[in-house]
């Protein structure tokens, strides 16, 4: 008995629109154990830092992407809220923005601080800000300790 098998795909076009237009951030190196956090001046808070270089395409005539690099830190301590500090809220986390305007500061469960370092204004973007968080936030709940903890290889923002 001879049986034909056909199998079709196909792709809507929707899909491949959402999957062009999402962003994407990928892990250029790190993480590596780094001494002393951005944002609140002189300090030896241990952690790790990684680097991620953001692509997010131009819109325009032409759909060039830029590659923006990124610092994101890692420690295991408990750092106070500073007054100085701007509350952003991004549901369900909140992101505190430094006065340098460039750094802006996750801490979750009083133990652990992440810090996002954009550098220059031009390259904030509070969407990464909240996946990564969102990411970070689950290798946190798994578990691990800190040593085990690792960066996300991708973010999609």
């Amino acid at each position: 008995m001879n049986r034909k098998v056909i199998i079709l795909f196909f792709i809507a076009v929707i899909g491949i629109n959402s999957l062009e237009a999402q962003n994407r951030a990928f892990l250029e190196s790190g993480p590596v154990s780094w001494s002393g956090m951005p944002g609140i001046g002189l300090n030896s808070i241990p952690g790790y830092k990684g680097v991620y270089m953001l692509s997010a395409t131009k819109r325009g005539a032409s759909s060039e992407t830029a590659l923006t690099p990124v610092d994101v830190y890692f420690t295991q301590t408990s750092v106070p809220v500073f007054s100085s500090w701007k509350t952003l809220t991004l549901s369900p986390n909140t992101i505190y923005e430094t006065e340098s305007g460039f750094v802006y500061i996750y801490k979750y469960l009083e133990s652990w601080t992440f810090f996002i370092d954009f550098k220059i204004k031009e390259n904030i973007n509070l969407s990464f800000a909240e996946n990564i968080v969102k990411q970070m936030i689950y290798f946190v709940k798994d578990g691990s300790n800190f040593i085990n903890t690792s960066f996300p290889a991708v973010v999609e923002f």
